[in-house]
């Protein structure tokens, strides 16, 4: 009779290897004795093992943010621009680190570079921190020998990103607290006022204005069925945001229509190309070829839409075509931008106009993203007020019109 396999659980374990250094990791195992002798079968002597089960762990087993990233990148580069030997860099790093788990990545990433590995063969061991284009970006750099600079330029790329998070956030940040406020108002109007203005209506004679009676039976409706409002909403939300996620297509389809929406898709385009320009600029600036360059860019843009046309588009300089021509034909490109990219390749200083293309289109996505802030902001404030004003008025219009005054 065959034995039932045991189920196993995630422990979370620190020790040493054969070289004497400190590692740690995490391993599977049925319980905490068999991971002890597979770790110990690894080379492995553990000092502390424990179940992967509290709180705590799990905050700690957090990826690291993209501040922290960006804080490393930038340092990194830094130190090594310093003189100081690689190695010797990812240990300071390391032990100034507060996030556990990066810390941790850090000590394996040294640990892998001591071993003999190239830097970017132990980022890539670590794909939820490092994603790909930044481990090809380090390879080409190391490759070419500029890794110091690389590692800058990435870093400059990645505030500049985060710049852009932020400023997003923080123009979408108002309209949602009026939104959400005016919801409030709203759902206590529905709830709590216009029942007791119902009990007082009953008591008139008199034939009720068809804004109270609308308001009226919402209110009765809300009641009744208001609960359904949050399920209704959230539903069809989850659906298309796991649709998004797990679906080429779907995900396809809703960028493209993001794409061409009048005000967010302006920004969307701007956004792509600043981004493919300055992650092209980074690459060929590490030596990496042109072909291979506009894939990995093409492959970063975030929008599925774009990132096909500009694949598409590579098809050109496959067949000889420069560079300026294929952008062209993908239509996100501004007039300009295809000038600057044109006059770069004419006087071979590419790596700098594509700098200056993106500085160019990074400063219209945000004059496009104030104007559409100053223009939600009041449209949002006068939707909701207004909103508020009927309501109020469909429950007092009966009190002034009829001859029941307090």
């Amino acid at each position: 009779m065959e034995q039932k396999k045991l189920k196993e659980s995630d422990y979370i374990w620190r020790g040493r290897n054969q070289q004497n250094n400190q590692v740690n990791g995490e391993i599977s195992a049925a319980n905490i004795h068999l991971a002890h002798a597979r770790l110990l079968k690894q080379g492995i002597i553990p000092d502390k093992i424990s179940r992967k089960n509290t709180i705590l762990q799990w905050y700690n087993s957090k990826p690291p943010s993209q501040k922290d990233i960006n804080q490393f990148t930038r340092q990194l580069s830094v130190l090594l621009t310093a003189g100081i030997p690689l190695i010797q860099a990812l240990d300071t790093l390391s032990s100034n680190r507060h996030h556990r788990l990066m810390r941790s990545v850090l000590l394996n990433i040294k640990q892998e570079v001591s071993e003999g590995h190239m830097l970017n063969q132990a980022l890539r061991q670590h794909p939820k921190v490092f994603p790909p284009l930044y481990c090809n970006l380090i390879e080409a750099g190391e490759y070419a020998g500029t890794l110091e600079s690389i590692l800058n330029r990435i870093a400059d790329y990645q505030d500049k990103a985060e710049t852009i998070r932020k400023r997003i956030k923080k123009a979408l940040a108002y309209p949602t607290i009026v939104v959400l406020t005016g919801a409030l108002v709203i759902f206590i109007l529905l709830t709590k006022v216009i029942p007791e203005f119902q009990a007082l209506f009953a008591s008139f004679n008199t034939t009720l204005p068809p804004l109270t009676r609308l308001f009226i039976s919402l209110s009765e409706h809300f009641r009744s069925w208001g609960w359904l409002i949050p399920v209704m909403i959230s539903t069809p939300l989850i659906i298309l945001i796991k649709g998004y996620r797990s679906s080429e297509k779907i995900r396809k389809y809703a960028d493209t229509v993001l794409l061409k929406t009048p005000v967010t898709g302006s920004i969307i385009r701007q956004s792509v190309v600043a981004h493919f320009c300055a992650v092209l600029g980074t690459s060929l600036s590490a030596g990496t070829p042109l072909t291979r360059a506009m894939t990995l860019a093409s492959k970063s843009c975030g929008n599925l839409a774009c990132e096909t046309l500009l694949l598409n588009s590579g098809q050109h300089l496959a067949a000889g075509q420069p560079l300026h021509f294929a952008l062209r034909s993908t239509e996100l490109f501004p007039d300009i931008a295809i000038q600057m990219i044109m006059i770069g390749e004419e006087s071979g200083s590419l790596e700098l106009m594509l700098k200056r293309v993106t500085d160019y289109c990074e400063q219209e996505s945000d004059q496009t993203l104030d104007k559409m802030t100053t223009l939600l902001e009041p449209l949002t404030v006068i939707i909701l007020g207004g909103t508020t004003f009927f309501l109020v008025l469909a429950m007092y219009q009966p009190v002034f019109s009829s001859n029941h005054l307090f």
